[in-house]
């Protein structure tokens, strides 16, 4: 089975980007595939099989940042971060399938 080489895309809530986050792709067969969030909501993901999958993105178990090699404190976030519902952490339970293709290149992920 070929497999859609690297996907990208933005994570987003109700139109607000993810800034954290493990998307989580689960195909019919049982596979899954995983990428981080970064702070600008956008993912790259790698070795998709082909054919519906299901959707999840878990969040809350990132390391959190706590300052930089100087010792100072991390900045804070000028607006606070966006939080899925439990119900999207899980493919099995978000109710978000989307269809890859081995040409499918872009993606992006908008839980309502």
């Amino acid at each position: 089975v070929q497999k859609a080489k690297e996907i990208r895309g933005v994570v987003t809530y109700k139109g607000e980007k993810l800034s954290s986050g493990t998307v989580r792709f689960l195909s019919t067969g049982g596979e899954v595939a995983f990428a981080s969030v970064q702070p600008d909501g956008s993912y790259i993901i790698t070795d998709v099989v082909p054919g519906e999958v299901k959707i999840g993105v878990q969040q809350g178990l990132e390391p959190r940042s706590v300052g930089d090699s100087s010792g100072k404190p991390a900045a804070k976030p000028t607006r606070p971060p966006v939080t899925l519902p439990v119900k999207y952490h899980d493919p099995e339970t978000s109710g978000v399938t989307k269809t890859i293709t081995p040409s499918t290149g872009e993606l992006n992920i908008d839980f309502q």
